[in-house]
């Protein structure tokens, strides 16, 4: 709306300057910025102190997206800040020693006295959990949560051993005794170590019983100078169970990406009875780690769907596998232009046509995207 003066303008606040176009950028009452070469300054006489919080978090000129802040001219500056932000999220894994001895026990339960002991009762009485015991895990699981509630963590209720403190600053996994903890570590390290004193925090190596490690890869298997290749296996390959033969020259002898989930699926499935042929395709992703190592994916979603909405992608293909004619599925889901989640498994069941492999994964699909839309909605709420 316009003023009694300037029937056709409206009233904004001056709030930045373009250099490039030699324009004022000008706060409209309506919440719109924009920038004009043509304003009029007025003096208003009715002023106020009052400070009113900010209603935007960034200027227009700013990239709105990662696609636009590695293309704009101040695109270093973007890079490193993303770097330092990620590299700011500190990651602590902390092992407890007989950690069932920190879990009372409910029930009234007594063992035989250990042979050369100087009790003379025939049996003692256990005032904790013990290894062995069927109700120790139980018992150890409450105890633990029961301390992290009292420490501000609550609970997810899509996945039972994560755990999000009240702030949403920090976040809790856990696995027996292998724990692993993202944000705020050094507060919580004290309050651990407190509460568990013959624990010990270092950085992680280890989830779920999996060995976690980096290593030169290329440098082990002596390919720093090996000449790289296009695909991560080599183009129509078909891999069956090796023969024995195969098997011994393998025995001779003596990974994840998201572009490698095909390749690393179809060659884990051999790892009980691997042959030349698979170590031959094995030196074949490697290759191709090393001619893409200065590459990235492009692949993803249009900006105009992104929004706060994950978008889920699935494909098949039909009866590839050779021996069992099973269907591979492949899925990848993306959340704000980044994938957070993929994966390519043989599937469960022989489909009779391509259109039923295709169901096949996008059933799949449906199911793993709402797991992790409630997830995204849980963390980021």
């Amino acid at each position: 709306p316009g003023t009694k003066i300037y029937p056709k303008g409206s009233l904004g606040k001056l709030i930045g300057y373009n250099e490039e176009l030699l324009s004022y950028r000008i706060l409209a009452e309506d919440g719109r910025i924009m920038d004009t070469k043509s304003v009029q300054f007025l003096v208003l006489r009715e002023r106020t102190s009052r400070i009113k919080p900010a209603k935007y978090t960034y200027l227009t000129g700013d990239p709105t997206s990662f696609k636009k802040a590695v293309n704009c001219k101040e695109k270093e500056k973007w890079i490193q800040a993303a770097d330092d932000k990620l590299n700011s999220i500190e990651g602590h894994e902390f092992d407890v020693k007989a950690e069932f001895l920190y879990a009372p026990l409910k029930e009234t339960i007594s063992i035989k006295t250990p042979e050369g002991s100087k009790r003379k009762a025939p049996f003692l009485r256990l005032k904790k959990s013990l290894y062995g015991l069927k109700q120790a895990p139980a018992n150890w699981f409450e105890t633990l949560t029961s301390w992290l509630r009292e420490t501000n963590y609550n609970q997810s209720s899509l996945d039972p051993c994560l755990f999000i403190h009240k702030d949403s600053d920090s976040f809790f996994f856990f696995h027996v005794d292998n724990l692993i903890v993202a944000g705020k570590v050094q507060a919580f390290e004290d309050l651990f170590l407190l509460q568990f004193p013959n624990s010990s925090a270092h950085e992680p190596d280890t989830l779920l019983g999996m060995e976690l490690n980096q290593k030169p890869g290329l440098e082990l298997l002596g390919m720093e100078d090996c000449k790289p290749v296009l695909t991560p296996l080599s183009p129509g390959i078909k891999l069956l169970t090796p023969t024995k033969e195969e098997k011994l020259q393998f025995e001779k002898l003596n990974i994840n990406y998201r572009n490698l989930a095909p390749a690393v699926s179809m060659l884990s499935s051999f790892n009980n009875n691997p042959g030349i042929k698979q170590w031959q395709q094995i030196l074949h992703c490697w290759k191709y780690l090393k001619g893409t190592m200065d590459l990235k994916l492009t692949l993803h979603p249009e900006s105009s769907e992104v929004g706060n909405h994950i978008r889920y992608f699935t494909d098949a293909t039909w009866a590839d596998d050779l021996e069992s004619r099973l269907s591979r599925s492949g899925t990848i889901c993306f959340w704000k232009l980044c994938p957070v989640s993929w994966n390519s498994k043989k599937q469960n069941n022989i489909s009779l046509s391509s259109t039923e492999a295709e169901l096949n994964a996008l059933s799949d699909g449906v199911q793993e995207s709402q797991w992790i839309f409630y997830l995204i909605e849980e963390l980021w709420n």
